[in-house]
């Protein structure tokens, strides 16, 4: 039997993005590819894991394709001053930073293995979790905050018409029905980063219907496109931007706009938006006003998580969609960008060590599926 390391604190990332240490390819030096989009996050997390050291935690970096048990992985990548390290044996902790979704029934099931034991502890409360995974969900729970939305039911005849037909009358219903365009976004309903997004104009069924085939595996949402382009002043000009206000519990930790494109109505860095950090103070009251209302709405928890916010053209704010997964990467030119991923990063793992202090785990008989561990939780 192969010894499993015991460690005080596990990030756990999708195996889309990051590598196991099993993989034997001599590109594979890092956990995140040196020539992808994600190249960034291996210095991103190299800091995550050096300050748990600073913090006498030992941890790791492993994907969801290493998941073979409860808090349990098959191997698992290590950081220390001479760079990241494969370690080939097994690995378990209580104490999860989850960067991986369930977007497919594999991700599903191998979610459910890793915290199939309540103790094995998320990072981020598994209710807000999943409230904000479901982008249908949090819209029903948070209707009269954001913009009018209803699902595509494809397997049903004539889906796409009904979900025009009910959306058409929600937008009736708006307060700021002025708000609204006569096009229309169509968004994965458990989708991020800006990822199948559409934007809808003409010959909307046909389009929806393209773009469903194209997508089986996908669930959607409908919704308005909202004029936003003169919502929002950023350097004395109207732009079209997102607000992010990042939560740790119920505190604001760090406020931020990112700003589109020309010519693009998504405001995701990884979509051409351009981030902007600001104080809370330059952050406009109405949107203060209304994340506080969102938050106290949120079920009960201590975790880390983002709320977005758009202003339409009438000034009124929109709740866009909740985060549990705010990115902790920094473009490497951008030294304000990277000052604040590390400062929220250092936030983080001070509450993984606060966690970590009331875990307790007992060892019998070794580690593994035939363990038995007891864990005390103060």
């Amino acid at each position: 039997m192969k010894k499993t390391t015991l460690l005080k604190v596990l990030v756990v990332y999708s195996s889309k993005i990051a590598s196991s240490a099993l993989l034997n390819k001599t590109e594979n030096i890092n956990p995140f590819a040196l020539d992808s989009q994600r190249a960034g996050y291996a210095q991103s997390y190299a800091y995550f894991l050096d300050e748990c050291k600073k913090q006498n935690l030992q941890a790791a970096l492993s994907t969801s394709d290493d998941i073979i048990g409860s808090g349990t992985c098959k191997s698992f990548w290590t950081h220390d001053k001479e760079g990241w390290n494969k370690v080939k044996t097994p690995c378990f902790s209580a104490n999860i930073f989850d960067k991986f979704s369930p977007t497919n029934l594999i991700l599903k099931g191998k979610r459910e293995l890793m915290f199939h034991n309540p103790l094995i502890k998320p990072f981020n409360n598994r209710n807000l979790y999943h409230l904000f995974f479901d982008k249908y969900e949090t819209y029903t729970k948070l209707a009269k905050y954001a913009i009018p939305t209803v699902v595509i039911d494809s397997k049903v005849k004539n889906g796409i018409s009904t979900a025009l037909g009910k959306l058409s009358g929600l937008m009736g219903k708006a307060s700021k029905r002025v708000d609204f365009e006569s096009n229309f976004v169509l968004k994965d309903r458990n989708g991020a980063g800006g990822n199948r997004v559409y934007k809808i104009t003409d010959k909307r069924e046909k389009r929806i219907e393209q773009i469903i085939k194209r997508c089986p595996n996908n669930s959607f949402i409908l919704q308005p496109m909202v004029k936003f382009e003169r919502g929002f002043e950023y350097g004395g000009k109207e732009v079209r931007a997102d607000i992010r206000l990042i939560f740790m519990g119920r505190k604001i930790v760090q406020t931020y706009v990112r700003i589109a494109a020309v010519n693009e109505f998504r405001c995701n860095d990884h979509q051409g938006g351009a981030l902007h950090h600001l104080d809370i103070k330059n952050i406009p009251s109405v949107v203060i006003q209304m994340a506080r209302k969102v938050e106290r709405e949120l079920p009960p928890h201590d975790s880390l998580y983002a709320l977005d916010f758009i202003i339409g053209n009438s000034g009124r704010p929109y709740f866009l969609e909740g985060n549990t997964g705010p990115g902790l990467d920094w473009k490497m030119a951008d030294k304000e960008e990277e000052l604040k991923s590390k400062q929220l990063i250092r936030l983080i793992v001070r509450k993984m060590a606060e966690r970590a202090s009331g875990i307790k785990n007992e060892k019998r008989n070794g580690v593994g599926r035939e363990t038995k561990i007891n864990y005390l939780f103060s």
